[in-house]
């Protein structure tokens, strides 16, 4: 009889492939392929054997290996045995192995993939004594389900044993119902993750993250608030932009007035053009005022409305009198009890600087907080 040779082959080569491999890590590592066995019916060609009633059908088992060449393709390696019965005593063996390729198809999150597959490869055919073994060429074609990284997967497949040579160059089609289940492959090298944030040193485009920090599939960090601290050992998530945080990125808690001051001027607070609506920006100066409130719950505060020298006295009195309102009411509605907020207009009366020049009349036009109380 003919040694399986290819088939025997492509089992061997598989299994060493196995071997050089690294085990199954933790989840949240991206293997770099799958191996693992395979089993199922094989449905043979009745020219395989000549009429021989069920015994066409018989169990197979083998082996695989696939290797990512993309996120969604597969090269694969397998080899298979089977067998065929006859109207003889004995039955037809058959060794089988096959190179090929996998298009995935992520369903749902991504947990599960239907595929398609197209292979080709050599299956080498063991006929009872006084018949002749041959070995042909063979294509194949199939489709299923797996599940991603490792578990089970099955497949349906069909199968054409190229040529003419054996069994008088009859047409061989034979169709196989495939189970299997699959085992992560790691590159060696995938076990080495010095910074302790699930991504493989080799593939650490970050290298030296904080452990604790969230990373991405790069093992890049992210910090959605802005405040330079890395999420996963952000403390205070969400903090406003701009705000000062400590390492745990917490804000800072100041003295919402300097030693021996009662006034502070909020720089950033502006107002559209004679009116008391708010500009954009001034709600970001104005969050940072609520924390400071809120990490302060016993100051109560005025807060002053001021303008520049243009317009009447009775005027530019009632206009910073709504301006000061304003701001006190995006205090209160930002949780700052309104008891601890009172809001008066100054006008004109009170100027830091001259009124005869644009930068001067700028700074007049302004929003204080004055502590009340000791």
């Amino acid at each position: 009889m003919r040694q399986p040779g290819f088939a025997i082959f492509v089992i061997l080569a598989a299994a060493l492939a196995t071997l050089m491999a690294g085990p199954a890590q933790a989840k949240g590592h991206e293997p770099l392929g799958e191996t693992g066995p395979i089993f199922g019916v094989n449905f043979a060609d009745r020219d395989l054997g000549g009429p021989a009633g069920d015994k066409h059908q018989s169990m197979l088992f083998g082996w695989r290996i696939a290797l990512k060449t993309h996120p969604r393709w597969n090269w694969f390696a397998d080899g298979l045995y089977t067998q065929s019965g006859t109207t003889l005593l004995e039955d037809v063996r058959i060794f089988e192995g096959r190179l090929g390729f996998e298009r995935l198809f992520p369903m749902g999150e991504g947990e599960t993939n239907f595929f398609l597959a197209g292979a080709v490869g050599g299956a080498d055919v063991n006929n009872p004594p006084g018949l002749g073994d041959f070995s042909r060429p063979l294509a194949s074609i199939g489709a299923g389900f797996a599940q991603s990284g490792h578990g089970w997967r099955a497949e349906a497949r069909m199968e054409n044993l190229l040529g003419n040579r054996g069994l008088g160059g009859a047409d061989i089609t034979n169709f196989q119902a495939i189970v299997g289940y699959t085992f992560g492959l790691y590159a060696l090298e995938e076990g080495l993750d010095s910074d302790g944030d699930g991504v493989a040193d080799a593939k650490d485009d970050c290298p030296n993250t904080p452990k604790g920090a969230f990373v991405d599939s790069r093992g890049c960090p992210h910090d959605s608030d802005g405040d330079g601290v890395w999420d996963g050992i952000d403390e205070c998530p969400n903090t406003p932009r701009g705000t000062e945080v400590d390492s745990k990125g917490c804000p800072i808690k100041k003295a919402l007035f300097e030693p021996n001051k009662k006034k502070l001027i909020l720089e950033g607070v502006n107002f559209e053009f004679n009116s008391a609506k708010l500009t954009p920006e001034s709600y970001v100066v104005l969050d940072r005022v609520v924390i400071s409130l809120q990490e302060w719950p016993d100051i109560r505060v005025e807060v002053g409305g001021h303008t520049d020298s243009k317009g009447s006295n009775e005027y530019n009195r009632s206009l910073s009198d709504h301006r000061a309102k304003a701001v006190r009411d995006y205090l209160v509605s930002r949780g700052i009890g309104r008891s601890r907020l009172e809001a008066k207009g100054y006008g004109e009366s009170e100027p830091i600087a001259s009124n005869d020049n644009d930068a001067g009349r700028a700074k007049n036009r302004r929003v204080e907080l004055k502590k009340l109380g000791d």
